[in-house]
């Protein structure tokens, strides 16, 4: 099976699906990347453990990393957030 990622489309066989919900932060990956993974742990959480920083539920945290109010990288099938963006995001209010 190939799978080609062109323009932020997912094209799979020759058919073209939907968009995907996030684009790709590349410095934030970059720097995900360059870590150590003690470090990552540190820097970065999963949307379940964002969540509970936050007090909310897990799905409103993708909903924050979707519509781009807090920054995330996938990695598989699953994101990582910035957490001094979680931070910021909470911190500004616009948590509602």
């Amino acid at each position: 099976m190939i799978v080609l990622l062109l323009a932020n489309t997912i094209v799979q066989k020759g058919e073209e699906r939907s968009p995907l919900s996030v684009r790709m932060d590349v410095p934030l990956l970059s720097l995900y990347l360059s870590l150590s993974p003690s470090r990552r742990e540190k820097l970065f959480a999963d949307t379940s453990r964002s969540a509970e920083i936050a007090g909310v539920s897990q799905r409103t945290v993708q909903l924050w990393i979707e519509s781009g109010l807090v920054r995330a990288i996938r990695i598989g099938r699953r994101y990582r957030v910035d957490l001094d963006s979680l931070r910021e995001f909470l911190e500004s209010g616009n948590d509602d």
